[in-house]
């Protein structure tokens, strides 16, 4: 949800703590999105995959292709 407005994470420090400029008392939360995926397919090795070929099931129960993900380091 915040991802999707540009938000990427957020910065909080503990109440009783005051603020104190240059001090790491802050933490930081970053916004993660998840989903689960099929994978159908690896380029590479399966010790050192290049990409993958991805499939998700629709709400209809059909196996959808998905773009291959990009090429890992």
């Amino acid at each position: 949800m915040w991802a999707a407005v540009g938000i990427e994470g957020l910065c909080f420090k503990r109440l009783q703590e005051p603020y104190r400029p240059g001090r790491r008392a802050w933490r930081k939360h970053n916004v993660r999105i998840t989903t689960e995926a099929i994978v159908g397919a690896v380029t590479g090795s399966a010790t050192a995959p290049r990409t993958l070929l991805l499939g998700r099931y629709a709400s209809t129960g059909t196996l959808l292709h998905r773009p291959r993900t990009p090429l890992f380091a």
